[in-house]
């Protein structure tokens, strides 16, 4: 991405994310589910916590550091409509990794 890009941070590392996610998905076949499924599960781990760490700055942009995506993950387990967001999510994968 150029110099002309105006994406916050945050929101690229999310449509980064997203993009592993769906090319995992796309080239996934039955020899290789195992190991897609544990990629899987990992980007939607970095996905849920580049979220937080969104929610916890309000939209705005706030770098992404370790020590951030901590306080973001912290402010979400705080928040009820986190938490709900984030156990539904933690449900539908475990469901997904029993398949």
């Amino acid at each position: 991405m150029g110099s002309s890009d105006n994406t916050p941070n945050i929101d690229k590392q999310i449509y980064t994310i997203d993009n592993v996610i769906c090319r995992h998905i796309a080239e996934a076949n039955g020899d290789t589910r195992g190991i897609v499924s544990q990629d899987i599960f990992a980007q939607l781990r970095n996905f849920v916590e580049h979220i937080m760490l969104k929610i916890y700055a309000n939209g705005n942009d706030i770098q992404d550091s370790y020590d951030n995506l901590c306080k973001g993950l912290t402010y979400g387990n705080s928040e009820t409509i986190c938490r709900c967001f984030f156990s539904s999510l933690l449900l539908y994968v475990m469901r997904f990794r029993r398949r």
